[in-house]
């Protein structure tokens, strides 16, 4: 087995906590199905993560070489670690339901303009434009530490088979959100972790984090029953 890096004391940038990560995923056993990459490979990338944060503002391509594209060519699936990457966006139902959102009656019932494209489920147009000013680097975290700030509730939950927006990643964010709840909620996160039907989750006044064991990133697809609870159990200002 692969040991964990400790990337905490090697990242000083905040904003690239959520995509070092993509080493923690599959090359060590944080998941609890791991390593799924193998061992020369996660050496390489590993390697690669103390540098990943200076050299990302001046080139993506580096990032995406050494610490994105080692997981890609792994033909698995990126939205969920314990799958093969199989159809389009690794999820064959992603075509009927491209098919379905085209259709004239599902666009007139959303109010579509008829001169607007088609729908696609991820545009590489879009993708490309969003590269082309360095989107993908830039920290909204002061954004959702504004909406805490002004007391608007937040539930940030994910699913642990999750590899492109993982569990890792998340928590290194979200236990770096500066905002007035945060000593309480990295105590919580760190000492008093609450256990629930689909994993784990803690909060601090209007900031709620929820992991979903076994989830990849649809969520309420790959578990409609928890995914409805832990929805339900934050409308209705409840525990999970």
């Amino acid at each position: 087995m692969n040991k964990i890096t400790g990337i905490d004391d090697q990242i000083p940038l905040d904003d690239l906590k959520q995509a070092s990560s993509y080493y923690d995923i599959p090359c060590t056993n944080v998941t609890g199905i791991g390593p799924l990459l193998d061992e020369s490979v996660c050496k390489k990338m590993a390697a690669a993560v103390p540098r990943y944060p200076l050299i990302c503002r001046a080139s993506a391509g580096y990032c995406a070489n050494e610490l994105e594209n080692p997981y890609f060519k792994s033909g698995l699936n990126y939205y969920d670690i314990s799958k093969p990457c199989e159809g389009y966006l690794c999820y064959p139902i992603i075509e009927s339901i491209t098919k379905y959102l085209r259709t004239d009656k599902v666009r007139e019932a959303f109010g579509v303009d008829k001169a607007a494209p088609q729908f696609e489920g991820c545009s590489n147009k879009v993708g490309r434009e969003f590269q082309k000013v360095n989107d993908f680097i830039i920290d909204t975290r002061p954004f959702v530490a504004a909406l805490l700030n002004t007391g608007i509730r937040v539930m940030i939950y994910v699913g642990t088979y999750d590899w492109i927006c993982n569990f890792v990643g998340n928590e290194r964010v979200f236990g770096s959100l500066k905002w007035d709840g945060l000593p309480d909620f990295r105590y919580q996160q760190e000492n008093n972790k609450q256990v629930w039907d689909g994993g784990l989750w803690w909060e601090s006044g209007l900031l709620r984090y929820v992991r979903i064991n076994g989830a990849g990133h649809m969520v309420p697809h790959d578990k409609p029953v928890e995914a409805l609870k832990l929805f339900k159990a934050w409308l209705d200002k409840k525990p999970l």
